[in-house]
């Protein structure tokens, strides 16, 4: 196995000098360098979730959708132009992440397990594999994003026993 150490300790202290040139954009210019600090955060950022991310192995907690029984169902969660707090489920054929169709069934995202239930599903959580990317436009509303690129890997909860967050591990939204 290929040691990313290094590259993650390159990330890390990418995110520092990021910082420092933004301190050092304020200390000599005050804010008329807010173009300058705006882009070095982004950066500061982008380059401390890139190393938390190798050192989580490429994956992160993200929401799925499974069937009554526990089994995962192919299926990728869509935000409205509102962002997920008002998303739904977008049911796909089949099993690959980027050539798999929609199917036309879209299940409204709901608070409560049992609104889920009703319908025939329940929300869960998976290890998923991610990248990171900015999202976003405009400068307000750029942001650093973990993006899932494929389904789940590992099952860390199906649905049963839980109402809804906060689950015991932090799950991420893309945005």
């Amino acid at each position: 196995m290929v040691d990313l150490t290094p590259f993650v300790e390159n990330l890390r202290q990418e995110a520092v000098d990021s910082r420092k040139s933004a301190s050092d954009s304020f200390d000599q210019s005050d804010t008329d360098g807010f173009l300058s600090q705006w882009a070095s955060g982004l950066t500061a950022q982008k380059a401390t979730a890139e190393a938390d991310l190798i050192e989580a192995g490429g994956v992160s907690a993200k929401q799925a959708l499974f069937d009554l029984e526990g089994n995962q169902v192919p299926a990728k969660r869509i935000p409205s132009k509102f962002g997920y707090n008002q998303s739904c489920w977008a049911i796909l054929d089949g099993w690959d992440w980027d050539e798999s169709r929609y199917t036309g069934e879209f299940i409204s995202d709901a608070k409560q397990q049992k609104t889920f239930e009703k319908k025939g599903y329940r929300k869960g959580v998976v290890l998923a594999p991610v990248e990171i990317e900015l999202v976003g436009s405009g400068m307000v509303n750029v942001s650093v994003a973990w993006v899932q690129t494929g389904f789940g890997t590992e099952v860390l909860s199906d649905g049963k026993g839980w109402d809804r967050p906060p689950y015991p591990y932090e799950v991420r939204e893309a945005v």
